[in-house]
């Protein structure tokens, strides 16, 4: 699901613009831009998925302004994040992940391997 102003905005980037909001009611649509903006959140966020889900959740700005003064590990900083929710969802989608790699039969890999460590912010 997304805002519809971030719809918009994914749209124009990927050059299919967004006649009317009401098309991100539609499931190939709103997943296809939902994808868009993952990857967006995930190239912006040191490509680490953390942040990136973190970001899909709560906005890049928000991210940006919690990013540590030095490095820290992933699990510390999501339970540092001041939103319920946004830290309750980030949880949640790395913990399904591995759910989903057992469901597709494959390989699961730890959770520990798909939480690098959050980078501390750049001047």
């Amino acid at each position: 699901q997304l805002m519809p102003k971030t719809g918009k905005l994914i749209a124009r980037l990927i050059n299919r613009p967004m006649k009317r909001t009401s098309e991100l009611l539609n499931p190939d649509r709103n997943i296809q831009l939902g994808s868009a903006y993952l990857r967006r959140m995930y190239d912006k966020n040191q490509h680490n998925p953390v942040l990136a889900t973190a970001s899909y959740n709560a906005g890049p700005h928000r991210v940006k302004g919690w990013l540590p003064e030095q490095e820290m590990s992933a699990d510390i900083w999501i339970e540092n994040i001041p939103f319920d929710e946004t830290r309750k969802y980030t949880s949640n989608v790395l913990s399904y992940a591995a759910v989903f790699d057992y469901q597709r039969k494959q390989k699961i890999k730890p959770l520990s391997d798909r939480m690098p460590a959050v980078q501390a912010k750049t001047p």
